[in-house]
């Protein structure tokens, strides 16, 4: 068998293998493989299966997919129907300036995630 063969194998055992799992289980895949620095052929296909089992479910993947891609800098959270996935810079010097910094955040984001909990 020749290697296009191959790739188109692994491929499908990548979509077959994660087309079952609920959407916890498939942001658990993407934040058990999140700091993985290497890359070779068999993580592209299974990133590639994953980012799809993602944008063929009904979650808001907006925050860490786009249509260049997915972003893999960052592990991430499902909030209800929006998985979450959030970057910022830590230049407090203390812990107090750290809570502020994330708290801001969190007056940012929570409004959006709490109202697709509520449907509202």
């Amino acid at each position: 068998m020749d290697e296009n063969h191959w790739s188109v194998i692994m491929k499908n055992e990548y979509k077959e293998r994660l087309a079952n799992k609920t959407i916890e289980e498939l942001v658990d895949n993407f934040n058990s493989d999140q700091p993985s620095q290497g890359w070779v052929t068999a993580r592209g296909y299974f990133l590639a299966a994953l980012r799809q089992a993602f944008l063929d479910s009904e979650i808001d993947c907006s925050s860490f997919i786009s249509e260049k891609g997915m972003s893999l800098q960052y592990q991430i959270r499902l909030e209800g129907n929006i998985i979450f996935q959030k970057a910022f810079e830590i230049d407090a010097k203390t812990p107090e300036g750290l809570s502020k910094k994330i708290l801001a955040q969190e007056h940012k984001y929570y409004p959006k995630i709490i109202k697709q909990i509520l449907n509202v």
